[in-house]
């Protein structure tokens, strides 16, 4: 079953906290994908696209904990 997420807020917009929630999510439902011994096609492509999401906010992550400390 393919979980939705709320929109990305790895532009730069959302706070700290809320990104962190937000890669929170997207790491569970990568681990779920992962545990299983085979995925459908659209669970490959969705694993893809959250692994993507997941890189985007925690880049976006360490942009805001770079530009909070200087």
């Amino acid at each position: 079953m393919r979980k939705s997420f709320p929109p990305s807020r790895s532009n730069g917009n959302g706070d700290i906290s809320t990104l962190e929630n937000e890669h929170r999510l997207l790491k569970q439902r990568v681990s779920e994908l992962d545990r299983r011994a085979f995925l459908t096609p659209a669970e490959q492509i969705e694993s893809a696209e959250l692994k993507r999401r997941k890189l985007a906010v925690k880049d976006s992550l360490m942009e805001l904990r770079r530009t909070a400390s200087s």
